[in-house]
């Protein structure tokens, strides 16, 4: 990350307020006004151990939450709204800047640092800003702003990273998955939102070569998929699968990768 733009874009939501609360030492590493610069004496020191990330709880359990119905912890669970709520309120002080801050924070020390811990932080507030069917409408702000994050973030990790097995299966493109499909298949979204999004997915197809359809974008021609293997299925094993499908004459239930 040299580029004094794209610095400014990774780091458009930090302030001295986000720094002091996840770790005062960031200054030396995070200038709010200046680019990361690789020449600096900032490689000599490393990035400090100890940062003090929001804790994301990433499941709601009857035992915390005894005035809850077990219907009203299944749909917490599912939809993470009420989750975001109490987390912006509590910990952010009502404040969607310095959440989207934080989430800014957890990137750059991940792809600087290389900390697993800014890693997992990094994951796990993505998991929840994408989980809420309901927030979307309720943040619209907070989603404007977080789709243009989110996008820059994107365009500066390593590509090899969105195809790896064990990240990008497991993280990224469910995140993606639960994203653009909780929104495509959402009712009265925003349309701020809805144009973010469009220009989001034409993003991940071109630079990913990567596309997600929801059950009324998929239009899928069976016999053509299974006689052309060349057609980029992310995966040997999932174009077996598909092929078996259509081979037994399956309806089509999950989400399509593409990569043509």
């Amino acid at each position: 990350i040299t580029q004094q733009s794209t610095w400014k874009d990774l780091s458009s939501y930090i302030t001295d307020l986000t720094i002091s609360n996840i770790q005062p030492d960031l200054i030396k590493y995070i200038s709010i006004n200046t680019e990361y610069d690789n020449n600096t004496n900032n490689n000599n020191d490393v990035i400090p151990n100890e940062l003090n990330f929001t804790d994301i709880p990433m499941k709601v359990f009857n035992n915390v939450s005894s005035l809850l119905s077990p219907e009203q912890v299944t749909k917490m669970n599912i939809d993470k709204t009420q989750t975001l709520s109490n987390i912006i309120k509590s910990s952010y002080n009502d404040n969607i800047n310095e959440l989207l801050g934080e989430l800014q924070i957890a990137f750059i020390t991940f792809i600087i640092g290389e900390k697993y811990e800014s890693l997992m932080h990094w994951k796990n507030m993505l998991m929840l800003l994408t989980s809420c069917e309901e927030g979307i409408n309720k943040y619209v702000d907070l989603y404007c702003k977080f789709i243009e994050v989110f996008y820059n973030q994107l365009r500066n990790v390593p590509k090899d990273m969105f195809y790896d097995e064990i990240i990008g299966n497991n993280f990224l493109r469910r995140v993606l998955d639960n994203f653009i499909l909780g929104i495509s298949e959402s009712e009265n979204v925003n349309e701020g939102i809805m144009k973010r999004m469009k220009l989001f997915r034409k993003f991940l197809n071109e630079y990913f070569k990567y596309e997600v359809y929801s059950e009324e974008e998929r239009v899928i021609d069976k016999i053509s998929d299974s006689s052309k293997p060349e057609n980029g299925f992310t995966t040997f094993e999932e174009l077996i699968e598909i092929i078996s499908r259509v081979n037994q004459d399956e309806s089509w239930t999950e989400v399509s990768y593409i990569s043509n």
